[in-house]
């Protein structure tokens, strides 16, 4: 009869949690759900040979130490993007390739809270009034057409995913916009949204926004979408918001069309090269609200990943499909 194997013989997966108040209590539910593992929530304490013992990792993991995973069998991601985890030349067996899942849903709601914050602050001009006031003690004086009632604006999403979805139900059911247009691949009638329209028409479409909110992922498609013909086709007083990926501009068409006034402002979370660099011409634009990469910060975001994770888990000792599966890039 054969005994038990030692826990130097078991398969490993490691879980790095999200740091929150239930974040130990979620940990050992994992590892009751998985006792046929060693789980542990530090992979740098792994050697060279237990590394390739590692069949589950969720988490954050330097892709030097995913080339070193012999057996691995699903990476959870923290982020809602892939981040270069879809290549398959970063797995050490390119023919059986482990299952990729990312944690789309989790940042939603604090992206489309900045997405109407950003809104409102642009629509109203407070980022340049705060600065004419502060540093000359008068308010700015704004043409008309500068200052948009969102009520009575019509807004265009690009990409109507988890996010984009977000936006629209926030800015819809706030009662903050009058129409609301989306721009997707699929074009069944989505709840929040009065058109849906495909990319190749999406030209047309901008030119009756007021806001164009780009909330694209990063793909052949997509990349360096947004041109000055983009920018040209827009309104003079429409802002464009960027939460989806930097790639999907050309950074020096946005800039001239911000200094040529084609567009009354933008707001950047995503930029191309991300972060900004400390000299780049972006910092110098009047009518741009620049953030690094901070739009989905939330306190509720660790409870929301863990509660996904744990979620995943109990479906993954089911044998049951995983949520938020990404496909290979090659």
């Amino acid at each position: 009869m054969f005994g038990a194997l030692s826990n130097n013989d078991l398969p490993i997966a490691v879980f790095g949690l999200m740091n929150d108040k239930c974040r130990d209590e979620v940990f050992e539910i994992i590892k009751d759900a998985l006792p046929e593992y060693r789980v542990t929530d530090d992979s740098d304490a792994l050697s060279d040979e237990e590394l390739k013992r590692v069949e589950i990792v969720c988490g954050k993991i330097s892709k030097e130490k995913l080339r070193k995973m012999q057996s691995l069998k699903w990476l959870q991601l923290t982020s809602a993007g892939t981040n270069g985890y879809e290549k398959t030349s970063l797995y050490f067996d390119t023919k059986r390739l482990p299952v990729l899942t990312n944690a789309r849903g989790v940042y939603t709601t604090p992206i489309a809270e900045y997405v109407a914050a950003s809104m409102i602050m642009m629509s109203r001009s407070a980022l340049s009034n705060n600065l004419c006031t502060r540093y000359s003690h008068r308010s700015l004086r704004l043409s008309l057409e500068q200052n948009i009632e969102l009520q009575k604006s019509t807004v265009v999403i690009f990409g109507c995913g988890a996010i984009g979805r977000k936006i629209a139900e926030i800015l819809k059911t706030g009662f903050l916009v009058n129409k609301i247009y989306g721009v997707d691949a699929v074009l069944a009638p989505l709840e929040n949204f009065d058109l849906i329209v495909p990319l190749n028409e999406s030209i047309k479409t901008v030119g009756e926004a007021d806001f164009v909110i780009n909330a694209l992922p990063h793909t052949d498609e997509t990349k360096n979408l947004f041109t000055l013909q983009y920018f040209s086709a827009m309104k003079k007083n429409c802002i464009f918001v960027n939460i989806g990926r930097g790639t999907t501009v050309v950074q020096k068409d946005l800039i001239t069309a911000l200094r040529k006034k084609l567009i009354s402002g933008a707001v950047l979370d995503v930029s191309q090269p991300d972060p900004i660099p400390k000299y780049s011409t972006l910092r110098f634009q009047r009518r741009l609200l620049l953030t690094n990469h901070s739009s989905n910060y939330s306190l509720f975001n660790p409870e929301r990943f863990n509660s996904l994770v744990l979620n995943q888990v109990m479906k993954y000792t089911r044998g049951e499909g995983l949520d938020n599966i990404c496909p290979y890039a090659d």
